[in-house]
């Protein structure tokens, strides 16, 4: 009885919350990183999962930078795509110049 307690109300409402995390993380990553490829002009040669990491990332670093800065919502979204956008630039770029060299 007790590992049916401590199942229905520890491990699954954890393994829920873990399950939401990485859900909205996905979302979040393919937004900003949706957003960042299209404000970087030009065609990206990165495909959806790349595209996901790097909104991941610039989502991560545009938090740290907005909280470094004291902004909230607007200038965090707005830092978040511009973090994505410097990483879609900054990878699409070096594969360009991979390939040629």
């Amino acid at each position: 009885m007790l590992g049916v307690l401590l199942l229905l109300f520890v491990v699954l409402p954890l393994l829920g919350f873990a399950l939401h995390v990485v859900v909205t993380a996905v979302f979040i990553g393919l937004l900003v990183g949706g957003l960042g490829r299209l404000v970087v002009p030009g065609r990206q040669s990165v495909g959806l999962l790349v595209t996901m990491a790097l909104g991941l990332a610039g989502a991560f670093l545009g938090t740290l930078l907005a909280r470094g800065f004291h902004l909230h919502s607007l200038g965090r979204f707005l830092l978040e795509v511009a973090a994505a956008a410097a990483l879609v630039a900054v990878v699409s770029g070096r594969g360009r110049s991979l390939r040629r060299g």
